[in-house]
C-alpha cells in the first residue's frame, strides 16, 4: 500500500522556523513508500494556520503548490516548494497539508 509522510523546512534556514519576509520558500520533502515505478503521481499541498486549522490566505488566495513526478524507485523523496510573501505571518505556526 502506498504511503507518504512529509517534513517542511525553510529553504534559507534549512530549519522548521522561517523568517517572515517578502519571498519565503518552504520546501516540503515528501517521503514516499511503495509507489509504482514509472507511474505518474501528483503531490498537492496547501499551507494551513496551525491554530485555526484554516488555509493561510495571502492577498486573498490560498498558498498552494503541486508537483507531478514519475518515481524511478518505489521508496524515496520528492520536494514540493511553496514560495510566498510571508510578511503578515510573523509569529504564526504554519503547517503543510
Amino acid at each position: 500500500k502506498p504511503t507518504i509522510r512529509t517534513i517542511a523546512k525553510d529553504s534559507r534556514t534549512n530549519d522548521h522556523i522561517a523568517l517572515a519576509g517578502k519571498n519565503v520558500t518552504i520546501v516540503d520533502t515528501v517521503y514516499f513508500y511503495n509507489l509504482t515505478i514509472g507511474q505518474e503521481y501528483k503531490l498537492v499541498g496547501v499551507l494551513m494556520d496551525k491554530e485555526t486549522g484554516k488555509p493561510i490566505m495571502i492577498n486573498g488566495k490560498e498558498v498552494t503548490a503541486e508537483t507531478i513526478f514519475k518515481p524511478t524507485v518505489s521508496t524515496g523523496t520528492q520536494d514540493v516548494s511553496f514560495t510566498f510573501d510571508a510578511r503578515t505571518l510573523a509569529g504564526k505556526d504554519v503547517v503543510v497539508f
